[in-house]
């Protein structure tokens, strides 16, 4: 959660080198740090000496997308995530498929922008084609996971993890999960 990262940074450090986990990741920022141009500056400043802290301890930072961060800012003519990969060249990402397909663009597109050398670990999630675009397992929407993964491939991605965000209102998730991996299987060697 962002004030834990923010006011508990080195309990954070601490519980991610005791359990090995070599990635702090922020999954959300809340909407009243992102809807102005000062608040995001704000938000830059304030992210800085945790991620400095992060960085010391010799684990990395990474940054979990949704679609809002595709949003024009408010008095500005770019987005939030155009200005982290800018700004930040000091964090990873932790790039969404679904989100960044959501928000209208193309997630091997974002890949290759991004590269493999910030981008090591990606969420694999599918998007149905029905009127809400909900999430759905792997190979049952519209994103083309083999095409996805071979430009993973191209930039070195590491890690491909299958995130399933609605697993709370879905009456099987785990059969869910078990459908994505039947479909990514022949596709991730």
């Amino acid at each position: 959660p962002y004030n834990d990262l923010i006011n508990d940074t080195d309990r954070l450090i601490r519980e991610h080198l005791i359990f090995g986990s070599p990635v702090i990741g922020l999954g959300y920022l809340p909407g009243e740090l992102r809807d102005t141009a000062e608040k995001v500056e704000q938000f830059f400043r304030t992210i800085a000496e945790p991620v400095k802290k992060i960085r010391d301890a010799g684990l990395t930072f990474a940054y979990h997308n949704h679609a809002f961060e595709f949003d024009k800012i408010a008095d500005t003519d770019t987005d939030l995530y155009s200005l982290m990969l800018e700004r930040c060249p000091d964090w990873d990402f932790i790039l969404d498929t679904y989100w960044v397909e959501y928000a209208g663009h193309s997630a091997i597109e974002y890949i290759q922008k991004i590269g493999g050398n910030r981008l090591t670990n990606i969420h694999f999630k599918d998007m149905a084609n029905d009127e809400k675009r909900s999430i759905c397992p792997c190979g049952e929407g519209t994103l083309d996971f083999k095409a996805i993964y071979e430009a993973c491939k191209q930039v070195g991605v590491e890690n491909v993890l299958v995130e399933q965000d609605n697993a709370a209102n879905r009456p099987d998730p785990l059969g869910e999960m078990q459908k994505s991996f039947a479909h990514l299987r022949p596709i991730i060697k």
